[in-house]
């Protein structure tokens, strides 16, 4: 999991704000220090935008990981984690706010 953050330029805070956990926590389950649920493997590969045996399942080598963060997809999902992080980085209600325009905007 660490490569996979760590090759999308991810910080533990980001990616934990993005999935509802402490960074701490985060850092066990990278280390192997504590074992994830399914709900939160599905939380984190969501984050990912990326099923949860994927997850399981990282890139075995530096080519693999560089030929991920050339791709489109990952682009996409680093464009999503920034888009993430600005938006917990909001005040709640502004949040709100946001949300609702948001899901208005797509109704039309």
């Amino acid at each position: 999991m660490k490569e996979l953050r760590t090759s999308r330029r991810l910080s533990l805070p980001e990616v934990a704000a993005g999935s509802g956990i402490s960074y701490q926590q985060l850092q066990k389950y990278e280390a192997g220090r504590n074992s994830l649920s399914a709900r939160r493997l599905a939380k984190i590969a969501m984050l990912f935008d990326m099923d949860a045996p994927a997850l399981l399942n990282p890139p075995t080598s530096k080519d693999d990981c560089t030929s991920l963060s050339d791709s489109e997809s990952t682009q996409r999902r680093g464009e999503r984690a920034r888009l993430l992080k600005a938006y917990f980085a909001l005040l709640q209600d502004v949040r709100q706010a946001f949300l609702k325009l948001l899901e208005g905007a797509g109704k039309h």
